[in-house]
C-alpha cells in the first residue's frame, strides 16, 4: 500500500512540473515580495466618482473614476496614457523597486456593449527618459525610449505579450480568470519579474534601468479597462547570483 502512495505522489509531481512548463499560468513559483518603502499608492477609495483621479497625471486620453460593482476604481478610454503624479520633476524609480496593480478581466459574453471584441489589452510601460514630459508612445513603435512594456489582455484573449531593451520580443500564453486579477513587477539593478496572480509569467536576467511608469490603453473602448489598488514600493525581489566572465 506504501508504495501505491509513494508512486501516485511521483507521478502527480511529474505531472505538474511538465504543466508549469508548458503553461506558464501553471507555474508554481511565488516568490514575490513588495518593496519595504511605499513610495506611491492609490486604492482609489478616497476618490470621488465622476472626476479625473487626483493621484495621476494624464498625457491623453479620457480617465475618470467609477464604480464597477460595489467597488471605485479608474477607468480609461479613448487611449488613454495616465503616470504617477509626483512633485519631484525627472527620474523617481529606484534601482530595486516593484509595482503592483489589480485590473478588471472579462468574458466575452459579458463584455459591456462590445460585442464580438477582438485584441484588447492593458499596457504598462517603464520608460527610460529623464525627463517625464517625453511621451513614451505604445512602446512598440518607440522602443528607444522604454526599457520595458508589458502588454497584456482586458477580455477574450489568452495570448500575453512584452518588450524590452527596446526592440526584444517576448511573448506566452495565460488565460485570467473573470473579475479581478492581480499583476506585479520586480525589479532589481537588472533582474525583472513579472506575476499574474502570484505566479511569475516573466523572468528576464538583464533589463536596462527603467526612470518612470506610466500606463495606457491603446484603444477606445468604453466602460471597459479598470484599475484600482496601484502600489510603488522601493524594494525587490532578492537578486540571484550570475556568474559573468
Amino acid at each position: 500500500m506504501k508504495k501505491l502512495v509513494l508512486t501516485l505522489i511521483v507521478m502527480l509531481a511529474f505531472v505538474a512540473n511538465a504543466d508549469a512548463q508548458d503553461n506558464p499560468s501553471a507555474a508554481t513559483s511565488t516568490d514575490f515580495k513588495r518593496g519595504s518603502v511605499i513610495m506611491f499608492q492609490d486604492d482609489v477609495t478616497a476618490e470621488k466618482v465622476g472626476e479625473f483621479p487626483s493621484k495621476w497625471d494624464l498625457f491623453q486620453g479620457t480617465v475618470e473614476v467609477k464604480t464597477l460593482g460595489d467597488v471605485k476604481a479608474i477607468n480609461l478610454t479613448d487611449n488613454a496614457q495616465i503616470h504617477p503624479l509626483f512633485k519631484e520633476q525627472g527620474a523617481y524609480l529606484p534601482e530595486e523597486f516593484t509595482i503592483e496593480y489589480d485590473f478588471y478581466y472579462w468574458a466575452t459574453e459579458n463584455v459591456p456593449g462590445n460585442d464580438g471584441i477582438g485584441l484588447n489589452d492593458l499596457k504598462l510601460i517603464l520608460a527610460v527618459t529623464k525627463d517625464r514630459s517625453d511621451f513614451p508612445g505604445e512602446g512598440y513603435d518607440e522602443g528607444e525610449l522604454t526599457a520595458f512594456v508589458l502588454r497584456h489582455s482586458i477580455c477574450n484573449e489568452a495570448e500575453q505579450s512584452y518588450l524590452f531593451n527596446g526592440n526584444k520580443e517576448g511573448g506566452f500564453e495565460y488565460s485570467f480568470k473573470e473579475g479581478w486579477n492581480h499583476v506585479a513587477l520586480s525589479f532589481n539593478k537588472r533582474a525583472l519579474k513579472v506575476y499574474f496572480n502570484d505566479k511569475r509569467v516573466v523572468n528576464l536576467p538583464r533589463v536596462n534601468q527603467p526612470t518612470w511608469m506610466c500606463i495606457q490603453v491603446p484603444f477606445e473602448y468604453v466602460n471597459l479597462t479598470f484599475i484600482r489598488n496601484i502600489v510603488i514600493a522601493k524594494g525587490a525581489v532578492e537578486l540571484y547570483d550570475r556568474n559573468e566572465q
